[in-house]
């Protein structure tokens, strides 16, 4: 009986220890407002607390908060949805209560703010440790994933966005003008020098070509064919021959009649 009783105690002992370390659990998100964060701008981050497991809820948490002082500077912490946590900044320590009472909702816990005071291109962290939230009779702590953000220059994303939307389109503009200009000037020389070339060329190869048909075709045909008159320089010779012809006739009859005078006087 002795152990029964024994083995009884003991098996409620493990009950309430493993009661006492499951029974309870939640989550603890951190979340930025944004990945990057211009210099000299703020950045604020969320600390949200979710899947809550309890009986009852949770209704008071302790943490320390950690970050990159060197180039995030504090600006304020303050509690959302009744929660209402005092900072100590010396040590970053952060400790609250909820006003409303106990809560087992998915809700914003309390919101940081940070001003970006650091170099750029920094990545600066922003953690949170030692979390215990409580629910009225125990302290349950939990791990949270730290957060970075990234500092960037406004002024230079600015005038690298501007300069090379501006680039792109006076680049894109001029080339389409000049493109435009140059084709249009190009084309026009082009078509007026070739029209003047083509012109002059094809003139003078037509009027060599007529000029040569011409003088071909001025040439006068001196053959004689049958049944086809002589022409013009033939005409004239043939006059010449019987002129000749009748003078040396002539001549002859001449010599012919003072000869026989000559005879008729002996």
């Amino acid at each position: 009986m002795k152990k029964v009783i024994k083995i009884s105690a003991i098996l409620l002992i493990m009950l309430s220890i493993i009661t006492n370390v499951y029974a309870t659990s939640y989550d603890i998100t951190l979340k930025p407002s944004n990945s990057k964060v211009e210099i000299n701008k703020e950045v604020t981050v969320d600390v949200v607390l979710s899947n809550i497991k309890d009986e009852k809820g949770l209704i008071t948490f302790t943490a320390r908060l950690e970050y990159d002082s060197k180039n995030l500077t504090f600006k304020s912490i303050e509690g959302q949805n009744g929660w209402n946590p005092g900072f100590n900044k010396e040590n970053g320590k952060i400790a609250a209560e909820r006003a409303g009472g106990y809560t087992k909702a998915d809700e914003t816990v309390f919101r940081v703010t940070f001003l970006a005071t650091g170099t750029i291109n920094a990545t600066p962290k922003i953690t949170l440790t030692d979390i215990e939230f409580s629910n009225g009779k125990e302290d349950i702590g939990v791990i949270a994933a730290p957060i970075t953000v990234t500092i960037i220059d406004s002024e230079n994303q600015g005038g690298d966005q501007g300069g090379n939307q501006g680039g792109n389109q006076g680049g894109n503009q001029g080339g389409n003008q000049g493109g435009n200009q140059g084709g249009n000037q190009g084309g026009n020389q082009g078509g007026n020098q070739g029209g003047n070339q083509g012109g002059n060329q094809g003139g003078n190869q037509g009027g060599n070509q007529g000029g040569n048909q011409d003088t071909n075709t001025n040439k006068v045909d001196t053959s004689i064919k049958d049944g086809k008159l002589p022409q013009t320089g033939e005409m004239n010779i043939l006059v010449i021959a019987i002129s000749v012809g009748i003078l040396l006739v002539v001549g002859i009859f001449i010599k012919i009649k003072l000869i026989d005078n000559k005879v008729n006087k002996n």
